[in-house]
């Protein structure tokens, strides 16, 4: 039997935890495993973590992609799927992505659609453009096989916010992913979050072209195929929350 493991990496993020862990727990398809990452939080998440049931790993190092390094380390699961402690999955997300990884043609990995919401309980709608649904290329909407986990490698921590948009580049040059058409990540939209500056997404998102653009030549000077680029026009992709979107 297929295991899956959930991961929910946090630091300091008590008032919000509590939620995303609820939504994991009202799965369809329940996770065989759910881990904690905290990285050395202060306000009692790892303890808030414990009390529903997670298994909780303390991070020693820094950043996100050195707390989603260590998930993939500890996890037990055969599929692995990432939820941010402020964001929540809709019931279904589990059930719909581990059937569509089962039907022909196989595929390694899956991401879906997400919809931004308030900042509150309820997950209530965002009225206009930003609160359409759009498709996620973002660890929310993730669930991975092992094998593809290991193939594509860890995230980089010297990327930053970037990490998760380079980690789908070069996942994106290793296999096509499916698809789900559903909206299965809703994604709080805060007034705090690290999208909230442009400069900084900016910058996040040229470091991580650049260094696509670097392994091109250098696969091109080693007569080696190049590998795909985030976007097939050239455009980087935009970063919410230090994830990207598009």
């Amino acid at each position: 039997m297929t295991r899956i493991t959930a991961v929910v990496c946090v630091r300091d993020g008590a008032l919000r935890l509590p939620r995303a862990l609820a939504s994991i727990r009202a799965q369809a398809r329940a996770p065989d495993e759910v881990l904690v990452i905290d990285g050395r939080s202060a306000d009692g998440s790892a303890a808030i973590a414990a009390a529903w049931g997670a298994r909780v790993v303390l991070q020693r190092g820094q950043g996100l992609a050195d707390a989603r390094n260590l998930a993939l380390a500890e996890a037990h699961g055969d599929l692995v799927a990432f939820l941010d402690h402020d964001d929540r999955w809709t019931p279904d997300k589990l059930a719909r992505q581990e059937a569509a990884l089962a039907a022909p043609p196989a595929a390694a990995y899956a991401v879906a659609h997400l919809r931004f919401v308030a900042d509150d309980a309820e997950a209530s709608a965002i009225a206009g453009p930003r609160g359409a649904p759009r498709l996620g290329r973002t660890p929310g909407t993730l669930l991975a096989h092992r094998r593809l986990l290991d193939r594509v490698g860890p995230f980089l921590p010297d990327l930053g916010m970037g990490c998760d948009m380079d980690w789908f580049a070069r996942a994106a040059a290793v296999a096509e992913p499916a698809v789900e058409p559903a909206v299965l990540l809703l994604k709080t939209l805060r007034a705090d979050a690290l999208s909230a500056d442009p400069a900084r997404n900016r910058t996040a998102a040229f470091a991580v072209v650049a260094r696509r653009i670097a392994a091109r030549r250098a696969a091109a000077r080693g007569g080696h195929p190049a590998p795909a680029e985030a976007d097939a026009d050239g455009t980087p992709p935009r970063i919410v929350d230090g994830r990207s979107v598009p």
